[in-house]
């Protein structure tokens, strides 16, 4: 007996695969390099010999990543956290482990309509 052979019904099934398959691994290049890049802003912070708070001024996407950073979580988890734009979030990183202290407070803003 011959074993049946799957077959889509739109040749564009395989291409479709394959545009997802390299959407996705870009993203995960591009959560990669960004991971990168605040390693080293928070080293320079770090050794910069102040004490204090750092400012970090971005976009939504990139402070997911970092909050995921900084609560030494899997990168991937950066889509569980919600920041909207002009948002306040602050992780407090003291020691081996960051905490989450304030995540898209928007109370500054006031009421919207």
């Amino acid at each position: 007996m011959r074993p049946s052979i799957f077959r889509p019904p739109n040749d564009s099934y395989p291409t479709k695969c394959l545009l997802e398959a390299e959407r996705d691994f870009a993203a995960t290049l591009i959560k990669q390099e960004a991971a990168k890049r605040f390693r080293r802003l928070l080293a320079r912070a770090s050794n910069s010999g102040r004490d204090g708070n750092v400012l970090i001024v971005s976009h939504q996407n990139a402070l997911r990543v970092l909050i995921a950073l900084l609560l030494r979580l899997p990168l991937n988890y950066h889509r569980r956290f919600r920041v909207d734009p002009a948002s306040l979030s602050i992780v407090q990183a003291d020691g081996p482990f960051g905490s989450l202290v304030l995540l898209n407070d928007t109370s500054h803003l006031g009421k919207r309509p």
